[in-house]
């Protein structure tokens, strides 16, 4: 090519097809697929806790150790019950958000700020209470920093622009009501 360029078509933040929909930068593409992994995480996180049902035992005898055998058994049933359940919703919630995020639902950033910050409070919270083994330790850090990651590209500069676009679009396409009645010009509104 002539001097002075990169041989490279030049790159435009976004582009909108035919349809008039803007289409997702890299950033949107990446926080979906991240949360699509989340969701992966969470799930594999789950089954390796209830794989390690026994690490979950001995952690929960190590932090009550004056315990009775049935208040152990009882609590560690309720633990891996509790693990159970969080893990299901969590996985849920990471696939409802890359589904929502995909298609460019209003909300989604607020939502994943919130759900990230939830998440942060609960790492804090399982670490704090030394009932973390280590799968779940390295599972519950692998999917937070994949929350992480998410919330960089959601709030990066090309994804604001795209949820910019999308909100624009979304005004232009709501029908502006006009009232049922033509306003009354000219007359006082007395009848006599």
């Amino acid at each position: 090519g002539p001097p002075g360029t990169t041989g490279r078509a030049p790159q435009h933040p976004l582009t909108v097809p035919a349809a008039g929909r803007p289409v997702p930068p890299g950033s949107m593409v990446n926080a979906v697929r991240l949360m699509y992994a989340g969701g992966l995480l969470a799930a594999a996180g789950m089954i390796a806790a209830v794989a390690k049902a026994s690490a979950l035992s001995a952690a929960v005898r190590q932090q009550y150790p004056a315990a009775a055998h049935g208040v152990l058994g009882a609590t560690t049933a309720g633990a891996l019950g509790l693990t159970v359940i969080s893990g299901l919703i969590a996985t849920i919630v990471w696939l409802a958000m890359a589904r929502r995020t995909r298609r460019g639902r209003p909300g989604v950033r607020i939502w994943s700020t919130a759900l990230f910050g939830i998440d942060t409070l609960s790492m804090i919270h399982g670490y704090s209470g030394g009932v973390l083994t280590h799968p779940a330790l390295v599972f519950g850090l692998a999917e937070w920093g994949a929350g992480l990651a998410v919330i960089v590209f959601l709030w990066d500069r090309q994804s604001s622009s795209y949820f910019a676009q999308l909100r624009q679009a979304r005004s232009l396409a709501t029908p502006q009501w006009r009232p049922s009645r033509p306003p009354v010009t000219g007359a006082t509104g007395r009848h006599g």
